[in-house]
């Protein structure tokens, strides 16, 4: 299962964004490709989907 991490910036058009993204077996996650220097959210938006078989995101963002 495939599935993806987001460190969104504070000031996405501004700031970097990450993205890391992994494989999930028997309870180990694998870390297989991160994207270090995403701009903005349509680009967040290309990396995902992107990014085959994608089961799963998870975001840490700013709660403002």
């Amino acid at each position: 299962m495939v599935l993806a991490g987001i460190d969104l910036a504070w000031q996405s058009n501004k700031n970097l964004i990450a993205i890391a993204c992994g494989d999930i077996a028997h309870n180990v996650l694998s870390v297989t490709s991160i994207y270090s220097a995403v701009y903005g959210i349509q680009s967040v938006l290309a990396v995902i989907n992107a990014i085959d078989e994608l089961k799963g995101i998870a975001i840490d963002a700013s709660a403002w």
